[in-house]
């Protein structure tokens, strides 16, 4: 009995996942305002309030409204690699660390906890990875989920996604 009910729930929370859309809760401060960002011409996004400059599509993706090409997950070392051998704008680019990741998810949101209108298209299915280890795990990196905008620790050779980062640290 116990099976069949948290068969049916798991059911239920991937039905509601495929079917939901952005939600907000008003009991949230809102800290990521359109105004919050400049949106550049080469498909970059400066955030006015950290000044980092990021890539405005997860990796994979191109276009301004994201929707052009795959974003295809990559195992946390793929992940640091791909940011040494990105050149979008001319530009270095490198893997956020969780504070940074942090600063762009929009805790009064989810699906996706992002300001969707800045970061078009965000996949929400899967983790991002961050550039910080996970001191508890050597074998572990920091990832943050955009489905709710919360992080964690994760294998580095499970399969996550990149949004990449210049400026700060």
């Amino acid at each position: 009995m116990y099976k069949i009910i948290l068969i049916l729930s798991i059911s239920i929370l991937i039905t509601n996942h495929a079917n939901a859309q952005q939600t907000t809760n008003p009991n949230i401060k809102h800290d990521w305002e359109d105004s919050r960002y400049t949106v550049n011409v080469n498909n970059t996004v400066t955030d006015n309030k950290t000044n980092l400059i990021w890539k405005r599509c997860a990796q994979g993706l191109s276009g301004s409204d994201c929707m052009t090409g795959t974003a295809t997950p990559h195992d946390w070392q793929a992940a640091l690699d791909l940011a040494d051998n990105s050149s979008l704008a001319g530009l270095s680019w490198r893997v956020p660390n969780i504070k940074e990741l942090r600063s762009i998810a929009a805790y009064d949101r989810y699906y996706p906890a992002i300001n969707s209108a800045i970061f078009p298209n965000t996949p929400t299915n899967d983790w991002f990875w961050s550039s910080s280890p996970n001191a508890f795990n050597s074998d572990s990196a920091w990832v943050l989920y955009f489905y709710y905008g919360y992080g964690s620790g994760r294998d580095r050779d499970y399969g996550g996604y990149v949004r990449l980062v210049r400026g700060g640290q």
